[in-house]
Order: C-alpha cells, then sequence, then structure tokens
C-alpha cells in the first residue's frame, strides 16, 4: 500500500504522496511531494499550490470558498491540504528529555 503512494520513472522515485488522514487507508493522493515542485515540500498534486499557504490563510479567517475561487482548487482539494498542514508533527526523539 505504501510503495502504492510513490511515482517511480526509470528506477527512480520522482514523486510521493504522503498520508494526509489516520487511518491512512482513506488518504487520498491530493497532496504531491516532488522535489522538481517548490524543492520538495508539499503542494497541491494537480496545480503545485504549496499547502502551507492555504493553512495559513485559512487560520487567518479566509473561507474555504475564497480559497477555491483564489487557486482554482476543488473544495476536497483545500480541504485535504487543511487537514495534511495540521497533523502535528512527528517529535525528532520518541524520549522526552534528550
Amino acid at each position: 500500500m505504501r510503495l502504492g503512494r510513490v511515482d517511480v520513472k526509470d528506477g527512480v522515485p520522482v514523486r510521493a504522496y504522503p498520508f494526509s488522514r489516520d487511518p491512512a487507508e482513506g488518504s487520498p493522493r491530493v497532496i504531491a511531494l516532488d522535489p522538481r515542485v517548490r524543492f520538495g515540500r508539499p503542494t497541491d498534486a494537480d496545480r503545485g499550490v504549496p499547502t502551507d499557504s492555504l493553512f495559513e490563510r485559512y487560520q487567518a479567517g479566509d473561507s474555504l470558498a475564497e480559497l477555491v475561487e483564489d487557486y482554482g482548487l476543488t473544495t476536497a482539494e483545500v480541504e485535504e491540504a487543511i487537514r495534511y498542514e495540521a497533523i502535528p508533527p512527528a517529535p525528532l526523539f520518541p524520549f522526552y528529555g534528550w
């Protein structure tokens, strides 16, 4: 299942689709990590819109409808980007106090 979320060309991984939901089985392939787009930072898979930009604007008070109109995305794509960015980062060390 996890290898199916990586696009491979000539035996080399070129694009990955991270999980944006828990459980991971329901995660669509809407967010992409592609080293050729924004140096591998998370973007919308089709349009290349940065997920962090969508999330910051949403947190600042912009509505989903405004983001959809401004970026030419679907509501589902904007919601998925916001959901992805809202996932708390994993700790660097599994033990506290290091």
